[in-house]
């Protein structure tokens, strides 16, 4: 059996911004179920999903979407007054990667949503980066799993990704920016190298 060490999660305490962010997020869920629009939600909402319960507040929404369908969020964002601004990916399509803000009402806070184009050709995903399709070395099966948000049922990136994705940007944001504190990367590192694996099976080197 896999042994699972208990983790210590500081308690929650809803701000504004995340509650406008939740907002967000559930809408977006439902207006992509009302328009049979396929959806994959990523970035820190993984890690709440996977436990079942919320640990930390947001500030932005990571969503995954078919790359052909890019521009129908894009229309849908700027519909609903968002500002578009340059997608800060490194070597990203900005075709197919878009990302939104909205500043929250009464408040000096901006909620940033990134739109990223994906695809899956015979079972593996991709994205698209300076044109070429940058596939993830990873099955849609071993990528994506069905969580609930509030609620909600949505598809999320898995554990295993957002594992990888975490180590990727920790090897290259301490190049870039050395003194940058990583402790909520770290415990995300271990509640999903715990808890996640553990429910749904899969072991991480």
């Amino acid at each position: 059996n896999l042994m699972v060490k208990p983790v210590i999660r500081p308690e929650f305490v809803q701000n504004k911004l995340d509650r406008n962010c939740l907002e967000n997020l559930l809408e977006i869920i439902r207006m992509a179920k009302k328009d049979s629009k396929r959806l994959i939600v990523g970035g820190g909402w993984i890690v709440d999903a996977y436990l079942g319960q919320r640990i930390r507040n947001h500030t932005d929404i990571d969503m995954y979407v078919p790359y052909e369908e890019v521009n129908y969020w894009q229309k849908y964002f700027l519909g609903r007054h968002f500002v578009a601004n340059k997608h800060e990916g490194i070597n990203k399509d900005e075709r197919y990667y878009k990302s939104f803000a909205f500043q929250v009402p009464k408040e000096q806070k901006y909620l940033w949503v990134d739109v990223v184009g994906i695809g899956v050709e015979r079972g593996q995903m991709f994205d698209m980066e300076e044109g070429k399709k940058e596939f993830w070395d990873m099955s849609e099966k071993e990528a994506i799993f069905e969580r609930e948000i509030q609620g909600e049922k949505v598809e999320c990136l898995s554990p295993k990704f957002k594992i990888k994705s975490i180590l990727e940007c920790k090897r290259v944001m301490t190049v870039i920016e050395p003194g940058k504190d990583y402790a909520k990367y770290d415990l995300d590192l271990e509640i999903l190298g715990n808890k996640a694996s553990a429910r749904e099976g899969i072991l991480f080197n």
